[in-house]
């Protein structure tokens, strides 16, 4: 694996030492947010998942679903598509970076301003 620079160990170790409360269940989840595409699809382009497609995929598939993670998928695909809309502009901040207020002024005068 690629090692940055600036660090000892691939980025993929990083993620083994969060914190998740439900680590066996949130791999899965993204599991089923890739079988579900991750969001539909509509003439305006991708849109979030909907409960109903949510309980039709479920009924499809036999997979049985929480309410908190069908609330999850739904929240993960919200996420998903409104950052793919943002990412289209060049002055759309990485998503792993915490933007300062500072820099978010910045970057809101740079696109009034182009």
């Amino acid at each position: 694996m690629t090692v940055p620079n600036d660090q000892e160990s691939p980025r993929i170790n990083q993620y083994d030492e969060i914190d998740n409360p439900y680590p066996e269940r949130g791999g899965e989840l993204i599991g089923y947010l890739n079988e579900l595409n991750f969001g539909g699809e509509s003439s305006a382009g991708k849109t979030p998942l909907s409960y109903t497609e949510i309980v039709s995929w479920m009924k499809l598939t036999g997979v049985k679903l929480t309410s908190w993670e069908a609330s999850a998928l739904v929240n993960l695909s919200t996420e998903f598509v409104n950052m793919t809309r943002k990412a289209t502009d060049p002055n759309c901040p990485c998503p792993t970076e915490i933007e300062t207020d500072e820099q978010r002024g910045d970057r809101i005068m740079k696109g009034i301003f182009r």
